[in-house]
């Protein structure tokens, strides 16, 4: 609004769980003082813009997304779409903003939500909006289908039974890789199928100090977490390279505890920028059916951010998932070829 004599009210009412928010223009008596010969009071479109952070330092991205009428969601872009709320979600926690009806929304500039209030000519009292801003973690209420970014489906190609880890690189050659990166920097390369009733994994991992740590995660490693499709239950697995005189190791988490995984075949060795880990893990170690034909997966490096004193350990995985060892939310879904 610019250049004209009017009022905005707005209102913030902060709920034991929710923000109620409302604003309303209004005429004001600066034309009537005029002799009604000021500036017009009519208004030809009026949005609500409301501002967001596109994403952290660590590299996770706000996810921006329309409810429509039928409660599924759709990516929200610069073309105006009907929505009956709004979900801003970043690695499983974000907001919903509930509209007080369906209204046509998109995404401004510079970080911005756009709701419209009027498309036509009306007069200030017909401009007012109100909403609801709603916290959540997983799931939002109120949504239908499939949530996750990966909904669409990675295709996982299926290959012959390999007798070792040793046969995975050659058997993955042709697969398209998956990519873990840190803002700019990538810092794992990983290739994926399903080799009989395993998954063989062919990873090229940047670490400027390759080194074993008490607990897996406070050295170099590679967590795979695995969830049926039709569950909220989550497998997580820690693949640790040889570093020194340590040989590699498997360890699954059970509880608080991380204890040896035997069944899984595992293979690492150095590469000047860090290592690269080929293995071969039964389905059933990741608690997914030996025939499963899709289910949900991520991908979790930790690597050193430096060599030497000031190494500390980066975190980093393929789909955004903030606490993969909390909820499946952000998991890519994959489904296994014929």
């Amino acid at each position: 609004m610019r250049d004209r004599p009017l009022s905005v009210t707005r209102q913030y009412t902060f709920n034991e769980d929710s923000i109620s928010v409302a604003a309303k223009m209004a005429d004001t008596n600066y034309r009537v003082a005029l002799n009604s010969q000021g500036p017009s009071s009519l208004i030809a479109e009026a949005f609500e813009m409301i501002p967001f952070i596109a994403g952290d330092p660590k590299g996770t991205v706000t996810l921006v997304r329309a409810v429509q009428l039928d409660g599924k969601l759709v990516e929200l872009g610069t073309e105006l779409v009907n929505a009956t709320a709004l979900v801003l979600d970043r690695g499983g926690y974000g907001v919903k903003i509930d509209l007080d009806q369906p209204r046509l929304v998109k995404r401004g500039k510079r970080d911005t939500l756009l709701v419209q209030i009027i498309d036509r000519v009306a007069t200030p009292d017909k401009v007012e909006i109100s909403y609801v801003i709603r916290p959540f973690i997983g799931v939002p209420s109120g949504v239908a289908g499939d949530v996750g970014p990966a909904s669409s489906g990675n295709a996982l190609k299926r290959v012959a039974k390999l007798d070792g880890p040793d046969k995975v690189a050659a058997a993955l050659a042709g697969v398209e890789p998956l990519t873990i990166k840190a803002g700019e920097a990538t810092l794992a390369t990983l290739r994926v199928a399903v080799a009989w009733e395993s998954l063989a994994l062919d990873v090229d991992v940047v670490d400027a100090k390759v080194a074993r740590g008490k607990v897996p995660w406070e050295g170099s490693e590679l967590e795979v977490y695995a969830s049926p499709t039709d569950k909220k239950t989550i497998r997580q697995l820690f693949l640790l390279p040889a570093a020194g005189e340590t040989p590699a190791a498997a360890l699954r988490a059970v509880g608080t505890e991380q204890k040896p995984e035997a069944d899984v075949r595992l293979a690492t060795e150095a590469t000047p920028k860090g290592y690269r880990m080929r293995a071969l893990i039964p389905l059933a170690s990741l608690g997914l059916a030996p025939d499963a034909k899709e289910f949900f997966l991520e991908f979790q490096v930790g690597v050193a951010s430096a060599a030497g004193a000031k190494a500390k350990v980066t975190f980093a995985n393929v789909f955004g998932s903030r606490f993969a060892y909390e909820n499946n939310r952000l998991y890519g879904k994959f489904k296994v070829a014929p």
